[in-house]
């Protein structure tokens, strides 16, 4: 086979840092071929991506050891513009590398640098759009998509240049379930093509599209095997940060001797030879939890009534929106790329006002309040929660809401250090916020809205980019917080998220509602998931086996009889 990308024995260190980001890496990747870079934020991945695309060490100062070979040729003495013509990179930061009139202009924008013919950048226009499902948004600016849109959009603005190599850096975030798998189904095509791909992720559940799975931790290759011989060691998935595969863990917990299943009708015919039974007097114990957890909320805090929102552009954003939140619930709001999320969640805070119908919060109606009143009520992170930071130091940053309260010197300075603490950066709080990794900046967004003590909290997308220990430590602080009486309301992707932390789940299609219920019962209605175009969690799918809506490994574990 053809070697595409070869790294010898590279060595990355940054200034003032004690360890390497990059510890004598070496590997290879052939023509042809789609490999997924996993491991725990800070273990190298985006690292090495500067590293082949030539970002290090033009654009940074650091030391680095070793070589990288692009076809055989040394990427040292090249320029960074030398090298985008073989690798195209989706970044991270995937809005940063948007800043075209519409979607047209954005996509061909490379194509028309490499000076390719006019009718050929049409025709290259056309497909990619037609690849990535952006069909009919030519002229919409980008600015009025959907975070996930936007996310596709940069996708396609790569593809259309037709890259030998495409990497792409947790760029699959904000893509709902099936937008991930039209991602991957393109990248399979390209693949056949001769295409090299390369795709940071930390989710299992895409897994097998990959020939080859690498795993990173502190800058050290620990890992490079087939997806299915990864996905049978959970324990070391975990351990690397990378939430792991839950079939297997489930049969690990169970003491299973043999070989782990990852194949759900696999793992069905083991239960069913092993004589697995769900007992249903511990299956009515969760049936009763789900209600007592109904009848025990407060007061309504949030209510709408025929609210509709209809953008500058006459696109109907939101459309007959008629609910009611209570005191102490944590609900989750699902659905597809543009189905209305971010929408509903910014009239809930105020950011927006309907343009018919009307939206109540704590009483109030937001056309009748001050913003900045509801503002400290409300707290709200949104998807870009790095574009909310702006102060010179972590200490300023939390500082902000209080001082805008009015709180004393010594209330600050009590706030801070108790949400600092709350969210594990109490050492970081001279550090500059942009020079956070993603998963500290989550946090002390986090950390902003806390110190102002909202009785409602609104997340959008809050474990984007976060690996699978950040996402655990950020769901626990939310539980506690939920558990005091806070209410949570959470636009995800995540539907394992939402299985495992959720009590009630929205799922928005077009602008509208289409199911309001508890967790269980949503998940329960196949044909609901089917119409909004979701897939259930695969502890969910293995609890179709059983007749049972069963939502995580520990509900398994509970509801099994003999163990």
């Amino acid at each position: 086979m053809i070697q595409t990308v070869t790294i010898n024995d590279l060595s990355v260190r940054f200034p003032k840092q004690p360890k390497y980001a990059i510890d004598h890496l070496t590997l290879s990747i052939e023509k042809g071929e789609m490999v997924f870079i996993m491991g725990k934020s800070g273990s190298g991945k985006s690292t090495m991506i500067k590293c082949l695309n030539g970002v290090i060490p033009n654009l940074y100062q650091c030391e680095i050891q070793g070589s990288i070979e692009i076809f055989d040729d040394l990427t040292k003495s090249k320029k960074i513009c030398e090298i985008s013509r073989d690798i195209g990179v989706v970044s991270q930061d995937f809005d940063h590398q948007l800043f075209s009139s519409s979607v047209y202009l954005e996509v061909a924008f490379g194509p028309e640098n490499l000076l390719i013919m006019p009718e050929e950048i049409r025709r290259l226009v056309k497909g990619t759009l037609m690849k990535t499902g952006l069909t009919g948004f030519e002229h919409r600016n980008p600015e009025t998509l959907s975070e996930g849109e936007r996310q596709r959009l940069a996708i396609a603005s790569i593809l259309s240049m037709k890259p030998k190599i495409i990497v792409l850096d947790t760029s699959l975030t904000d893509l709902d379930p099936f937008g991930r798998n039209e991602i991957l189904s393109v990248c399979e095509m390209l693949k056949e093509e001769g295409a090299c791909i390369i795709v940071i992720w930390n989710e299992s559940r895409e897994l097998l599209s990959a020939d080859r799975v690498i795993i990173l931790d502190e800058g050290e290759m620990v890992a490079d095997e087939k997806p299915k011989d990864i996905l049978r060691k959970p324990l070391l998935l975990e351990k690397c940060g990378i939430r792991p595969w839950q079939i297997p863990v489930l049969f690990h917990e169970m003491g299973y001797a043999k070989q782990l299943p990852i194949d759900i009708n696999e793992a069905l015919k083991i239960a069913e030879k092993e004589r697995w039974v769900i007992s249903g007097k511990k299956y009515q114990q969760l049936i009763e939890q789900d209600a007592f957890n109904l009848n025990n909320y407060g007061e309504q805090v949030v209510w709408t009534t025929d609210m509709e929102c209809i953008q500058p552009n006459g696109i109907k954003a939101l459309n007959n929106i008629n609910l009611k939140i209570r005191e102490g619930e944590f609900v989750a709001i699902a659905g597809r790329n543009g189905s209305g999320k971010t929408a509903l969640l910014n009239h809930l805070n105020g950011i927006l006002l309907p343009t018919n119908g009307d939206v109540f919060i704590l009483g109030w109606n937001t056309r009748d309040i001050d913003f900045s009143y509801l503002s400290h009520q409300v707290g709200f992170v949104s998807q870009n929660h790095g574009s909310l930071l702006f102060a010179n130091s972590v200490f300023e940053e939390v500082a902000f809401g209080p001082q805008n309260l009015g709180c004393s010197r010594d209330e600050i300075y009590r706030r801070v250090y108790d949400v600092l603490k709350m969210v594990k950066l109490e050492k970081y709080e001279d550090e500059r916020p942009d020079l956070l990794t993603k998963g500290e900046q989550q946090r002390l967004a986090l950390a902003s809205m806390f110190a102002i003590k909202p009785k409602i909290i609104l997340l959008d997308e809050p474990v984007s980019g976060l690996d699978y220990q950040e996402i655990k430590s950020l769901m626990e602080l939310l539980v506690g917080l939920n558990q005091k009486g806070h209410t949570i309301i959470m636009a995800t992707q995540c539907m394992w998220l939402i299985a495992e932390y959720s009590h009630r789940m929205l799922i928005m299609k077009d602008g509208g509602i289409i199911g309001d219920a508890s967790v269980r019962e949503v998940f329960s209605d196949r044909d609901l998931l089917r119409e909004a175009g979701l897939i259930a969690p695969e502890m969910v799918e293995f609890g179709y086996g059983f007749g049972r809506g069963l939502l995580s490994v520990e509900e398994f574990s509970f509801c099994l009889e003999n163990w």
